[in-house]
């Protein structure tokens, strides 16, 4: 087993996200170097819009951008495990914690199209992880109600803003939580948020907050 392990770590080796270092056996799980993950700071301070509190761990920059390229891109689901990992100490050292007493985390679905071309949905897997160490209920009370471009692909907000109206719809045979947090990988205009967040006050939710690996700058 041991040489096997070596053969295949020699053949395929797994890359550092930052500097594409090749990482040690006691490395790959969290994606990066030991160096790389020594200089990893996390955010502490939520950012207020659309009346919403958005908490992320990261701006966008080049690595949380290889972390959610990892995951959603190439499909390597053990990426979601670190990026969780640091969404939880997000959690704990920016007053979020705060919220959880009667919360439930909510997961921003993907339509069942595309869910099914990717085979699962990023902000799931990091839902769960969360949840599960938080010990917070997730509940899959949003869905998608019909296809969209993708965010990233449009260039203005109100492209944005347009491409997502409606896209949304509360599940009917869920219960209601008072209060949301809703997860997902990355904010970038807030569209997705802010429609989203809508849909949920519409249904009764008191109040939201937004978690995500990485937000714009």
């Amino acid at each position: 087993m041991f040489l096997l392990n070596f053969i295949l770590d020699s053949l395929f080796p797994t890359f550092c996200i930052s500097c594409n270092q090749i990482l040690l056996d006691n490395e790959r799980d969290d994606h990066l170097c030991g160096k790389c993950l020594s200089a990893i700071i996390i955010k502490k301070n939520p950012e207020k819009s659309g009346g919403v509190l958005v908490y992320s761990p990261f701006d966008y920059d080049d690595v949380s951008a290889g972390f959610i390229k990892r995951l959603k891109y190439d499909c390597d689901r053990s990426a979601a495990a670190p990026m969780a990992r640091f969404m939880t100490a997000h959690i704990r050292t920016s007053g979020l914690e705060e919220s959880i007493p009667g919360a439930a985390i909510v997961p921003v679905p993907l339509h069942p199209r595309k869910l099914r071309a990717r085979g699962f949905n990023q902000a799931e897997l990091l839902a769960g992880r969360i949840g599960k160490e938080l010990k917070i209920p997730v509940l899959a009370i949003l869905k998608r109600t019909r296809m969209t471009t993708p965010q990233s692909l449009l260039e203005s907000d109100a492209e944005r803003m347009e491409n997502i109206r409606g896209a949304f719809a509360i599940d009917s045979q869920s219960q209601i939580p008072e209060k949301v947090i809703l997860v997902d990988d990355i904010r970038t205009s807030g569209a997705t948020m802010n429609e989203a967040a809508r849909i949920l006050r519409s249904a009764g939710v008191r109040k939201i907050d937004y978690l995500v690996f990485a937000r714009a700058k």
